[in-house]
């Protein structure tokens, strides 16, 4: 709680990934070539969000509003296992340890790119919190805060 009105929330979470994927060079109509790669990474993921509330008393039954804002985010490439790279059209392919040593090369790279959207992934998530409230899926009714909240406990004698 950072006053009456606002709280800071910290979310982080690991995701583990599995992928492959294909790229194709062309030019004016023409392959140039084409490389194919399997991978298994592990991703880091840390949101810090500052979240306003306000109970709406002008209404009834009273509404909280809550506006929450994604104030600092961060993605980590902890993990980055290359298990396979290929060009497609003459099945010359790294594999194994050569995939692996080819993929800790990479991992640096990897992430400096992911460190480059970021901030853009950060507008994006603000943009649609925004518009969701723009929608009205920022209220709560004091009904609905009934509902979901844990049963009083019996007093004991």
């Amino acid at each position: 709680k950072v006053d009456p009105k606002m709280f800071h929330l910290v979310v982080e979470s690991e995701v583990a990934l599995g992928g492959e994927g294909e790229v194709q060079n062309w030019q004016k109509g023409l392959p140039l070539g084409k490389v194919s790669a399997q991978a298994d990474a592990v991703l880091g993921l840390s949101m810090a969000f500052d979240i306003g509330v306000t109970l709406i008393t002008k209404k009834f039954p009273p509404e909280l509003n809550i506006e929450p804002k994604l104030a600092d985010l961060h993605i980590d490439l902890k993990e980055f296992n290359l298990r396979r790279v290929a060009n497609p059209t003459t099945n010359l392919a790294l594999e194994g340890e050569s995939a692996k040593s080819f993929g800790d090369d990479m991992k640096d790279n990897l992430k400096a790119m992911i460190k480059t959207f970021e901030l853009d992934i950060k507008n994006r998530a603000n943009e649609a919190i925004a518009q969701s409230l723009k929608e009205g899926k920022g209220n709560i009714s004091a009904a609905s805060l009934f509902k979901i909240a844990p049963p009083a406990k019996a007093k004991e004698k």
